[in-house]
């Protein structure tokens, strides 16, 4: 396992105040990160972070200040790891990001490429559909 991962999707959030407190730990060295509050949301002041059971543990203080939300973190070889922090604790869970062995599309020439949404079964084509929902 890499000692770094990457801050994917961060959504950590309290809602008061508490940067004066995580300054105060910050300074005891209570953390192993840095974090910062900022509106409402805690985030780590890097998007690359070095990875260790420390890192844990600094959610779970995050966690017993109030904190709730979750953080998603990937590494090199695609392991994608959330961490929900709710009344209940950290809960951890991961998963590999994988793609199907058939491709969705195959593109031979530049006209081959056009916007092409699917919106509740409607093909939104603007070359091939009028835009009516069925």
């Amino acid at each position: 396992m890499s000692p770094y991962k990457s801050v994917y999707d961060p959504n950590l959030r309290i809602d008061f105040d508490i940067s004066k407190e995580l300054s105060e730990r910050h300074r005891k060295k209570e953390f192993c990160l840095r974090w910062r509050w900022d509106l409402g949301y805690v985030e780590p002041e890097r998007c690359t972070i070095p990875w260790s059971e420390q890192t844990i543990k600094d959610m779970v203080r995050l966690q017993n200040l109030g904190v709730r939300g979750y953080i998603i973190l990937n590494d090199e070889a695609h392991l994608f790891s959330k961490y929900d922090l709710t009344d209940r604790g950290v809960e951890e869970r991961h998963t590999y990001l994988s793609f199907p062995k058939d491709p969705d599309e195959t593109y031979k020439t530049p006209d081959d490429v056009g916007f092409r949404i699917k919106v509740r079964g409607v093909d939104t084509d603007n070359d091939n559909n009028d835009g009516k929902c069925p």
